[in-house]
């Protein structure tokens, strides 16, 4: 995945756009001053107009000349002094804030890729990717809904725990730990392990269809809440600071928050999605059924 570049004059008062965009792919924010150096050709740089100066303007152009990275504006449509700062700069897409996450999301992926594909190891079955898509695909899907306050895709999910359950049965999990391993994203890699694991388990216990769909589907949804966390902040491969680590540890609040509002959630789904972190002896985090 290329580099994303999340650009504005200030952040006291973000875009929206950017904090979907970062909950979508793992972008870094950089106020425009600071945008120099680390940017490569191959890049995506995406700019919010509000509050651009002709200074702001100036640097973009001098980066740009120097490097010719991907220019997307994010503007008012409307403002025509964008519409002009954003043909000086030759973006090579404008995008309209007022527009709907939905819309946008198709706008971008396009430019910017599918952050849910995953890398297929060339020993990998044609059954077993099939699998691995069907599953990374549910996933993905559901995280958008959720993002944008749609009704989750349960049909989707089903759909996706059935081929992966499959999978699992007809060639192990070992052969599905394989396949997801090599996911860019460790929060996919994570939720699809988990979720393999989950399958194999019901399969090994003699559960029926209804329970193992059940443990399976749970296991996809369990971290449903890190949508609130930027995936810079998830996928991060130093160490993260407490602060960080506080924001993570809150996904199963934010999970809640956002089952609660959903029609037809099963019980056990909703437990493993908030209490999956808790331990019996009370040692566990966030207490989020108490908050």
């Amino acid at each position: 995945m290329r580099q994303i570049y999340l650009v504005a004059a200030e952040f006291r008062k973000p875009s929206r756009l950017y904090f979907e965009i970062s909950s979508t792919y793992p972008a870094q924010l950089v106020q425009v001053d600071n945008l120099d150096a680390q940017v490569r050709n191959s890049d995506f740089v995406i700019v919010d107009f509000l509050g651009l100066t002709t200074k702001h303007i100036q640097h973009l152009k001098l980066l740009s000349a120097r490097t010719k990275f991907s220019l997307i504006g994010v503007l008012d449509t409307k403002n025509r002094q964008h519409i002009l700062q954003a043909r000086s700069l030759e973006c090579k897409k404008v995008i309209d804030r007022s527009k709907p996450f939905a819309a946008l999301l198709l706008e971008l992926r396009p430019l910017l890729g599918d952050y849910s594909h995953a890398e297929i190891s060339s020993e990998c079955s044609v059954e077993m990717e099939k699998a691995v898509v069907a599953a990374c695909s549910s996933f993905a899907q559901l995280s958008t809904a959720a993002l944008i306050g749609a009704d989750l895709p349960f049909a989707k999910l089903k759909n996706g725990a059935e081929e992966l359950a499959s999978a699992i049965k007809a060639e192990g999990l070992n052969a599905w730990l394989s396949a997801v391993e090599l996911h860019h994203s460790h929060t996919f890699c994570h939720t699809m392990m988990v979720a393999g694991h989950a399958a194999h388990l019901s399969m090994a216990l003699d559960l029926d269809s209804d329970e193992q769909f059940l443990l399976t589907v749970g296991a996809l949804v369990h971290d449903l809440g890190k949508i609130k966390i930027p995936l810079s902040i998830l996928d991060k491969p130093a160490k993260l600071s407490s602060g960080e680590r506080n924001l993570i540890n809150k996904h199963p609040i934010h999970s809640r928050n956002i089952l609660r509002k959903c029609n037809g959630v099963p019980t056990e789904i909703f437990e493993m999605a908030v209490s999956h972190h808790e331990i019996l002896d009370g040692s566990g985090y966030t207490q989020a059924a108490q908050c």
